[in-house]
């Protein structure tokens, strides 16, 4: 009875205990924090998640979403060269192009103090469709992903591979190379697939 309690705890707290490793890792992105905010909802979403726990876990990452610099989080997805706009809903009324480059507008003008400009814009609709400088090929995508394979597999063998140590590497991977899992955000926001 009590080892069922205990694994039923586990299952509760365990994504929880990655999440916090993730979001607390010294060179943690801001597109970190939707993602894994994503990722507890998704897995939370689970039919085998007790409705009650689904229920207040969803609740609060809601709550949280909803008092969040949505505009800060939803433009580190999309200035995220292996995301992009990949991970939002197709179909979305709210995350249309247009909504996406005013999100974008909103936060360079806010970081950089200066009224966005037509390169803005161009920029913008080159990076949206993987061209010019912003192409796969120029960003060298491929090179950084073998790289970052690489680091990561090193960090592995000198880490000695502990289970924990582990943990937070296959998550950070997951979140750099997953791009088109199952992630949300809240239902403010349309989901994120």
């Amino acid at each position: 009875m009590l080892t069922a309690r205990v694994k039923r705890v586990k299952t509760h707290l365990e994504p929880f205990t990655i999440a916090t490793l993730v979001l607390q890792a010294p060179d943690a992105k801001l597109s970190a924090v939707p993602l894994t905010l994503g990722n507890l909802y998704r897995i939370f979403s689970d039919p085998n998640v007790e409705p009650r726990v689904r229920s207040v876990v969803h609740d609060s990452l809601e709550k949280r979403w909803a008092k969040a610099d949505q505009d800060v989080f939803i433009a580190s997805l999309l200035m995220n060269p292996y995301i992009r706009g990949r991970s939002f809903a197709s179909g979305s009324s709210f995350l249309t192009p247009a909504s996406l480059y005013a999100i974008v507008r909103r936060v360079y003008e806010r970081v950089m103090r200066v009224p966005a400009g037509l390169e803005l814009h161009q920029a913008f609709r080159d990076y949206m469709v993987n061209a010019n400088e912003f192409s796969p090929e120029d960003m060298m995508l491929s090179d950084m992903k073998a790289m970052y394979e690489a680091a990561v597999s090193s960090y592995k063998v000198q880490q000695n591979v502990a289970n924990s140590a582990c943990c937070c590497c296959r998550v950070n991977r997951w979140i750099l190379l997953k791009c088109g899992g199952a992630l949300i955000t809240a239902k403010q926001l349309a989901a994120i697939h």
